[in-house]
């Protein structure tokens, strides 16, 4: 007689995202990176070129920097 196997338990864990849509033209198209010349954090849309820089703060992902882009954009700080 055969044995049945247990089917073992795969964890699957949630990847924070690198390219995000943008809250301006809604395309799949903002990065967040690093400017080597100025030390600060610039997000910035590929399609139209919304952007806006912050200053690097300890402990602060860079989904966090988006959401302070899309809460600037919001809120009409920049356009």
């Amino acid at each position: 007689m055969a044995r049945r196997r247990r089917k073992e338990a795969r964890v699957i864990r949630k990847v924070i995202p690198k390219i995000f849509p943008c809250p301006k033209c809604g395309v799949q198209s903002v990065s967040v990176g690093e400017n080597k010349a100025s030390g600060k954090i610039r997000v910035v849309c590929g399609n139209c070129g919304l952007s806006a820089e912050f200053e690097p703060v300890k402990n602060i992902e860079n989904v966090d920097y988006f959401n302070k882009f899309v809460d600037m954009y919001h809120s009409g700080e920049i356009y």
